[in-house]
């Protein structure tokens, strides 16, 4: 991909993304019946371009996704894009599953984060 092309995509999500909140899961403790607490912090309004993941990926993904998973895709900037955080999209959390760097000659533009509905 070219830098032309990269700059492109980061423009779509920029004028045309939808916003997301980021959960970011910073520390998670078990009381001593096996209750989880967790402690978060929250980034809204996060602009992001958001898919749908065809019936085919889904049936190639080796039992990572389901049917209700989705791919986000965010600008390079971000650091709060890690597995274990989630994105909370039209009052549906999403965990992140995976994360995929998108380089456009040698430098990273885009991240790609597979999401499972909760």
């Amino acid at each position: 991909m070219t830098l032309l092309d990269a700059q492109l995509f980061i423009n779509t999500i920029d004028e045309l993304g939808d916003s997301v909140t980021v959960r970011t899961v910073s520390d998670t403790t078990y009381s001593d019946y096996g209750d989880a607490t967790e402690s978060t912090t929250d980034s809204t309004s996060v602009k992001c371009v958001i898919n749908d993941f065809t019936n085919d990926e889904i049936k190639e993904s080796e039992g990572i996704l389901r049917q209700d998973s989705k791919r986000f895709y965010f600008k390079s900037d971000r650091t709060d894009i890690n597995e274990g955080n989630r994105i909370i999209f039209d009052s549906i959390t999403y965990e992140i599953v995976r994360v995929l760097k998108g380089q456009a000659q040698g430098s990273a533009f885009i991240i790609e984060a597979w999401g499972n509905k909760t």
